[in-house]
């Protein structure tokens, strides 16, 4: 039995862009937290509210969830029809993912962000300011990259042997959950 609550859907490019579809079955219209196409563990302290998934298609966290089936990061969804197409014997290996330039730009880069607005300080909310921090700075450097370089990261081969994620997972090409973002990033600081 499925929970029978509303979900984002999507957005209204992927539906163009999908093309037209005259037939659907409606037992597929189904929310990421009912569908648990990885066989995800629930949080014992957060169950289902944080539930990360890594994108099919690279080393990333995944910030979509498309098809009812697959998971994307953002740049994987932005040229989702060229990867969604590639054969499983043409996905890039792990580590697999989101560094288009020099690490030393975006290192550089990193060093010199500050945040844009203060955060509240108690104690309960360090945490989570740690995370926004670090997500902000991630975009900062992307949208650099982006604008001053012209290139968009997308799902490419990258040089080294560690995983961006820092954790054993399936090949690309495979759903895996990474399980709790809150109680996972806890461990990050």
């Amino acid at each position: 039995m499925h929970a029978l609550q509303a979900y984002y859907g999507g957005e209204v490019r992927c539906d163009i862009e999908a093309g037209p579809v005259d037939e659907y079955n409606p037992a597929e219209l189904v929310c990421g937290g009912c569908s648990d196409i990885s066989r995800a563990q629930m949080c014992p302290k957060h169950g289902t509210d944080f539930l990360e998934y890594k994108c099919r298609y690279c080393c990333s966290v995944a910030v979509f969830f498309c098809f009812g089936t697959t998971h994307f990061c953002n740049a994987c969804h932005d040229d989702f029809q060229r990867v969604a197409n590639l054969p499983k014997q043409q996905l890039p290996r792990c580590p697999a993912g989101k560094s288009a330039a020099p690490p030393a730009m975006c290192d550089r880069l990193r060093e010199r962000w500050r945040p844009s607005s203060p955060f509240p300080t108690s104690r309960s909310l360090v945490f989570l300011r740690k995370i926004k921090e670090k997500q902000e700075k991630e975009r900062v450097c992307q949208a650099f990259l982006i604008t001053h370089h012209g290139t968009r990261p997308k799902a490419k081969q990258l040089e080294g042997e560690e995983c961006p994620l820092h954790i054993k997972h399936p090949p690309t090409g495979e759903e895996f959950a990474l399980g709790c973002g809150v109680c996972r990033n806890t461990h990050t600081f």
